[in-house]
């Protein structure tokens, strides 16, 4: 009899497929969501920029240098985060050995008719289940890790896009 696992088994595909979509949203508001705060940062810098300009630094050297900037704080976020998602893990993985406990004490108590009586009328009895290891993989953290560079990127680059257009002349003269 596998209708145990079956069921659990199209949980898990659904739970896979909802966070699929979820990560796909994700993807896309944090672009948009860190684009627009880059995009108030580039801003407050168009002055630098302009003068940069004008004694002849290159468009793509500046925006490097913007890239550059955003970049170093993001592989220090992504290197703190592994140490918070690891301690998350954790917690989520003792959940989850605590609810499979119950649900098997449950589904003990059920199959041995026992529906309406005190559970483990046997004190003496000790359901024992295998014990679960969640872990976050340098796989996945060096995917997550590679996906939060390209978001950077891209948003650091949309952001610069509104002063980068601006030869320096109306740069330096929007700010006098």
């Amino acid at each position: 009899d596998n209708t145990s696992f079956e069921n659990a088994a199209s949980s898990l595909q659904q739970l896979s497929s909802l966070m699929s979509i979820i990560l796909i949203v994700v993807l896309v508001v944090s672009v948009a969501v860190l684009s627009l705060i880059l995009t108030m940062w580039a801003r407050t810098r168009i002055h630098e920029t302009g003068v940069l300009l004008s004694v002849g630094i290159r468009k793509l050297s500046i925006l490097g240098q913007y890239i550059a900037e955003v970049l170093m704080i993001a592989i220090l976020a992504f290197s703190l985060s592994y140490f918070s998602s690891s301690a998350i893990a954790r917690q989520m993985g003792n959940m989850l050995q605590a609810e499979q406990s119950v649900s098997e004490v449950q589904e003990d108590d059920d199959l041995s008719g026992n529906r309406g009586e005190a559970q483990n009328s046997n004190p003496d009895t000790v359901v024992e289940s295998p014990e679960l290891q969640v872990s976050i993989q340098l796989e996945e953290l060096g995917l997550l890790f590679v996906i939060g560079i390209g978001i950077v990127t891209v948003s650091a680059g949309i952001a610069s896009i509104s002063v980068m257009r601006l030869k320096p002349r109306e740069i330096l003269s929007k700010m006098s």
